[in-house]
């Protein structure tokens, strides 16, 4: 036992080469990858392994070389990336990006994916907005999220040093003389904490979803690794480019958030059955990527001209046996909702759907800190201001794959586990003792952390979402800074039962609230418009090029502009 300080004995201690915190594409594409090059892993998830988060919902995949169209090339690739991030994608990660991204399509394939493909046996290739060629691929019939999920558990289950932990929810990330070396992790089932001692650890642990009232993110969409990443010191990234989807269902309520992919061959109108697209963009219309129609949905909405729900209206009528054969889910989920796209337009309004922004990583997929790997949605720099539809799949799985072959190669060579730092590690397992000590005696009208998460996206959804401006942005601040100092008040109930709702659930608020405040400090100061971030206030892009880093020093978050020049500055 390696820990410096502290009563090890007391706690459970289990060891691996590589610890991947996330079971989605990419956690799996890690895990899976590490595990093949020889080390020993193990992955661990707040809930079930390979079903928790927003993969198993994604539609479709974009694809590069051979699984691409023929008149498709890398360089083609690379300059729709590059100009869909407006000056934010770093390229080194973009190159990296395309250049692997075959290998691993041919591995998945390999391990037994199938493509969707037409009566003549070719591989169903579609268009998407901003893609110069039609590179969307897709699995099971639109389930290609669920498709590569299954394909990555069943190779994960062939592997005899690949070790699964579900309902295991990381608490910390343990880093010692910049190097990781474990973390403290929370075993929902047996409640009990455990310290992983690890080599390397892959933080793979998806997007922020739940930080706004309407999303199209998943309920375990809680910003954990942003805060897990702050609290280790790493670097964050343009956290203040969050992606909205720009067309997502408004009704029904239960069915609100789900996104509706065909947009680019639809029209879309206000509540004054005008077609706005004509206004805003008249030469491409509909067929813009996201940032641009989400703007001009999220204007309509604020300036009034929306339906009683706040949404506008999109019409396929005229193209609904393309919607049938390139979105088949779609449409049967629609079809179910008893939404019939022959006869009437579907109300949307955009949701909150992925982060642009993240840990700062290098080629490897390596933040600052040694061995701390983050990938996914975790992680910043490829997607800069504006993410391409169907590029967060293959993110996944080739950043998983590089951080996975990475660390497997450092396992090899790497004799011993990196000592803990015990005065850490205590720390936070007393903090946490104390608040539960403090909830079983709490009246019943105690304050649960559900209080906190209600005030966390009421705040997001009303000043850091698709528009904003100055005086929203400093009463976000103020507003989550008050939040912080009233957190000491939260009690929590229901422990030490199995799977605690309310302690999980204190987790993942504590979580939003730190990633809420990156993400609106890191707002105010772009003082521009560029990409997803709008600026009411600064309607322009800035002839310079800025990026915004967040980092949490000594308990404080610090935002740094950092000029570069066009192209990054890695």
């Amino acid at each position: 036992m390696a820990i410096c300080n502290g009563r090890s004995g007391q706690l459970e201690t289990v060891d691996a080469d590589i610890l991947v915190v996330g079971s989605g594409a990419a956690g799996l594409s890690a895990a899976v990858h590490a595990a093949m090059a020889g080390a020993n892993v193990l992955v661990i998830d707040k809930g079930i392994i390979g079903k928790s988060g927003s993969t198993v919902s994604a539609v479709q995949s974009a694809a590069a070389g051979k699984w691409s169209t023929a008149q498709d090339s890398l360089e083609a690739y690379c300059r729709d990336l590059l100009a869909s991030g407006k000056g934010l994608s770093d390229p080194q990660l973009v190159h990296t990006f395309v250049d692997h991204l075959e290998r691993v399509l041919d591995q998945l394939i390999a391990w037994g994916l199938q493509l969707d493909r037409d009566a003549s046996g070719e591989i169903v290739r579609t268009e998407a907005a901003g893609h110069a060629f039609a590179r969307s691929i897709s699995a099971a019939g639109g389930n290609t999220g669920r498709a590569l999920l299954k394909t990555l558990i069943r190779q994960a289950n062939r592997l005899p040093k690949l070790g699964k932990m579900p309902f295991t929810a990381c608490v910390q990330l343990l880093v010692r003389q910049q190097q990781i070396s474990g973390a403290l992790v929370y075993d929902l089932l047996h409640n009990r904490f455990r310290l992983i001692r690890c080599k390397s650890l892959i933080l793979a642990t998806g997007g922020i979803g739940q930080l706004y009232h309407v999303t199209t993110n998943p309920q375990q969409a809680t910003a954990d690794g942003f805060a897990l990443a702050l609290r280790a010191g790493v670097r964050l990234i343009d956290m203040e480019q969050v992606q909205f989807y720009p067309t997502s269902l408004v009704v029904p309520h239960h069915a609100k958030g789900f996104c509706l992919s065909f947009y680019h061959f639809a029209k879309v109108y206000n509540a004054r059955a005008e077609r706005i697209m004509q206004r805003y963009d008249p030469v491409r219309l509909e067929n813009v990527p996201r940032d641009a129609i989400c703007y001009a949905i999220a204007k309509e909405i604020r300036e009034g001209r929306c339906t009683p729900q706040r949404g506008l209206l999109l019409d396929v009528s005229e193209h609904v046996q393309r919607v049938r054969t390139w979105f088949p889910h779609e449409y049967k989920f629609l079809r179910q909702l008893g939404i019939r796209l022959e006869a009437e337009p579907v109300e949307i309004a955009p949701a909150a759907h992925f982060m642009m922004g993240g840990a700062r990583i290098n080629r490897a997929a390596m933040t600052h800190i040694e061995q701390l790997y983050a990938v996914g949605e975790t992680a910043g720099g490829l997607h800069g201001a504006n993410r391409l539809a169907n590029n967060a799949l293959p993110e996944c799985l080739v950043f998983g794959a590089i951080a996975g072959e990475s660390a497997a190669r450092y396992a090899r060579t790497a004799s011993h586990f990196n000592d803990v730092d015990g005065e850490m590690l205590w720390a936070t397992v007393h903090r946490y003792e104390a608040i539960v000590s403090r909830g079983a005696a709490a009246p019943e009208q105690a304050l649960r952390p559900f209080h906190w998460k209600q005030q966390i996206q009421r705040t997001m959804t009303e000043h850091v979402s698709v528009l904003r401006d100055e005086s929203g942005l400093r009463a976000a601040e103020q507003h989550l800074r008050d939040l912080s100092e009233q957190w000491a008040e939260v009690r929590v109930s229901g422990f030490p039962h199995r799977l605690a709702k309310d302690f999980l659930e204190m987790l993942e608020v504590e979580n939003m609230l730190l990633t809420a405040r990156a993400i609106a400090a890191a707002a105010r100061a772009r003082e521009e418009t560029r990409g997803a971030h709008v600026r009411l206030d600064h309607p322009d892009s800035s002839p310079q090029l800025v990026r915004v880093e967040v980092q949490q020093v000594e308990g404080r978050l610090e935002v740094r502009r950092q000029l570069q020049a066009e192209g990054g500055n890695r």
